[in-house]
């Protein structure tokens, strides 16, 4: 059965904020709401009723390697002593510079990626993303609560699962 994914975005990380705003809903069951943040999971998150998914605890390896950045510049090059512009041969070229992808904390939800990148920078910015599970009939009005509780870009995406 189709179902839809509600998302919005809060303009606070701050635990008793967020339980202020969508504990006084009674139109959000909490068992199908998700908070996800970058912020690093603290007693407050963990006495919460809201279910806080931290991606903190997912980044915790250095995803980059020495050869991604070889080359390129940037500080943790080890590639050498050289000084862009006077040592090396050629001529010198615009070429765009590297850089490293954006990440995506909500890989495998159902959001297109001509949105994602808002959701992904509120992630970042310290802000959180709420998440919510219902069906293609509850979707206006959990749409509603969301905004009535204060959360921005509100969005339901289809999902199958």
């Amino acid at each position: 059965m189709p179902d839809q994914l509600v998302t919005g975005i809060f303009p606070s990380s701050d635990v008793s904020e967020l339980e202020r705003a969508l504990g006084a809903s009674a139109a959000l069951d909490q068992s199908k709401l998700s908070v996800i943040t970058s912020n690093a999971r603290t007693q407050a998150h963990d006495d919460s009723f809201l279910n806080f998914v931290h991606v903190a605890e997912y980044l915790q390896e250095d995803t980059i390697v020495d050869g991604m950045t070889h080359g390129t510049g940037e500080m943790t090059d080890s590639g050498g002593t050289s000084v862009p512009g006077l040592t090396g041969g050629g001529a010198q070229t615009m070429a765009p510079m590297p850089h490293r992808p954006a990440l995506n904390y909500l890989a495998g939800l159902p959001i297109p990626e001509d949105q994602i990148d808002n959701y992904n920078a509120a992630i970042e910015g310290g802000r959180v993303v709420a998440t919510y599970r219902c069906s293609d009939a509850e979707a206006a009005s959990i749409q509603a609560a969301f905004r009535d509780a204060g959360l921005r870009n509100v969005r339901a995406f289809a999902s199958t699962s």
